[in-house]
């Protein structure tokens, strides 16, 4: 399974699919294994990390620790089960220190 693509890799039931970085919500971060919230994690890295419209220039992203750190918080509450996570990734990574 990629974090990005929702596949299964012909390795799972479509019902027992991991969620992806366009499909997981809070409710499925706290459903998930540690494996796969770090690919979780690292799925969005890479697709907020991607080239963006400046040559040469990449997409803000936050640490892997701050990521899960974000998730964790924000998916403890009770409201927030339809939270998609890369909203969540979206925003805070918008207001991060632009890394050189």
């Amino acid at each position: 399974m990629t974090a990005c693509s929702g596949g299964s890799g012909g390795k799972s039931s479509p019902t027992s699919e991991a969620p992806s970085v366009r499909t997981a919500t809070c409710a499925s971060w706290k459903a998930a294994s540690p494996d796969e919230r770090s690919r979780l994690v690292v799925g969005m890295r890479e697709f907020f990390g991607g080239q963006v419209d400046s040559p040469g220039e990449r997409g803000q992203v936050l640490p892997d620790a701050r990521a899960r750190q974000l998730f964790d918080s924000y998916c403890a509450q009770r409201f927030a089960a339809a939270f998609n996570l890369y909203r969540l990734y979206g925003n805070a990574a918008a207001f991060t220190k632009p890394q050189k």
